[in-house]
């Protein structure tokens, strides 16, 4: 490709991810249903989709790369996965309570992002003026989404553990989509498997948060490619008719592990990397071959502890989120 096709293509992609950063500000629904739990009258339906949305329209740009954003507009993408990601989490109803201890993308956050990053520089270069409300002060260009606090509950052998648990399970979620019949759509969109991904961008949020005091970058691979598990497998729980590539596929993570990293940590920490050759991918509309292995598969599916009930069960997230709340008090 051309240096000057490669320009053009660079300012597509980022009009279109300015043009989504000036929706979301303009969203007077979106910002009370995040900050508000209850009380903004977005159904998980409605949130879901939106999540979806951001994660569609975020995965092809960054399927196609693993270096570092060089352009402000490349951090865009993740703030978009950022709210997409509280979206998702929210469409498990919590309490008032527990909401306070989780990492998610409030308004006040993403303007202090945007700012920090000089994407609303680079968004008017783009012919986007971004409405962001006026600063107070300095320190209101601080930002943070992590949770803060004692991490008295993570070790790098709970994020090893974790890791297996989850990356299991979002095998399984994308070989159910793949299947595409009535039977696995079905067990893909169980209530519980429904509440337990959006659980687990929950917790996968939580696990990001910890490694990043690391300077280790096999640790923080690890953690953000549980992150990417974490919304595969809940697109694949809420879209399961979406007939586009399956992003994160075994592909991506794999290499994405290799270069960072992250497949010598988790050996080295005693966990297994159970990826094959093959890939989830698949741009054909018609549904995968059934076999046993599928069969089993849904049978345990349906089951909701038969696969991984730590990795999906909301009790265990539960726990955590517990803990880390009351280490913040």
């Amino acid at each position: 490709m051309s240096e000057t096709a490669s320009t053009e293509e660079s300012d597509v992609v980022g009009r279109a991810l300015a043009d989504e950063l000036d929706a979301l500000f303009r969203d007077d629904d979106l910002w009370p249903a995040i900050e508000s739990p209850g009380a903004g009258g977005q159904t998980p339906e409605e949130l879901a989709t939106r999540a979806i949305h951001l994660y569609g329209l975020t995965s092809p740009i960054l399927a196609q790369t693993f270096a570092e954003p060089a352009d402000p507009m490349a951090y865009a993408l993740g703030l978009l996965r950022d709210v997409a990601d509280s979206c998702a989490i929210l469409t498990r109803r919590w309490s008032a309570e527990d909401q306070a201890g989780l990492s998610l993308m409030r308004r006040s956050d993403l303007e202090a992002a945007v700012r920090r990053f000089d994407i609303d520089r680079s968004a008017s270069l783009h012919g986007v003026e971004l409405p962001l409300r006026p600063v107070p002060d300095e320190a209101a260009l601080a930002f943070q989404v992590e949770v803060e606090g004692r991490w008295d509950e993570f070790s790098e052998q709970g994020l090893a553990s974790r890791w297996s648990s989850a990356i299991e399970t979002f095998r399984a979620a994308a070989k159910l989509r793949s299947i595409g019949d009535d039977e696995a759509r079905t067990a893909v969109q169980g209530p519980r498997l429904r509440e337990g991904v959006g659980s687990g961008i929950a917790l996968s949020r939580m696990w990001v948060a910890w490694a990043r005091q690391s300077s280790e970058t096999g640790l923080i691979a690890v953690a953000v490619s549980l992150l990417l598990a974490a919304q595969g497998s809940f697109v694949a729980c809420w879209d399961p008719d979406h007939q586009g590539a399956f992003f994160p596929d075994d592909d991506y993570l794999r290499e994405f592990l290799q270069l960072e990293g992250g497949t010598s940590w988790l050996r080295d920490h005693g966990a297994e990397v159970p990826m094959p050759v093959r890939s989830f991918r698949s741009s054909s509309s018609s549904p995968q071959p059934r076999s046993e292995e599928t069969d089993t598969c849904i049978r345990s599916w349906n089951l909701v502890e038969g696969v991984n009930p730590s990795s999906s069960a909301p009790a265990a997230v539960d726990r955590t989120i517990e803990t880390v709340r009351r280490s913040t008090r």
